[in-house]
């Protein structure tokens, strides 16, 4: 009996798994950037800021 069950819910799980796959649209929306040029000029500034750091004690 406990292995009819335990077949039942990895057949039931399969199923749901199956049919939210088979969907049109993606469950989950990826976040698209906008503006990749100003991204790639913020992370430039950050490296540099990075890179130039001497070891002092910030304020």
């Amino acid at each position: 009996m406990m292995l009819i069950t335990v077949i039942f819910i990895a057949l039931t799980m399969f199923l749901i798994g199956f049919f939210v796959g088979v969907k049109d649209e993606p469950p989950i929306k990826l976040k698209t950037h906008t503006k990749p040029q100003e991204d790639i000029e913020t992370l430039k500034k950050e490296y540099e800021n990075f890179l130039s750091y001497d070891g002092s004690m910030q304020e």
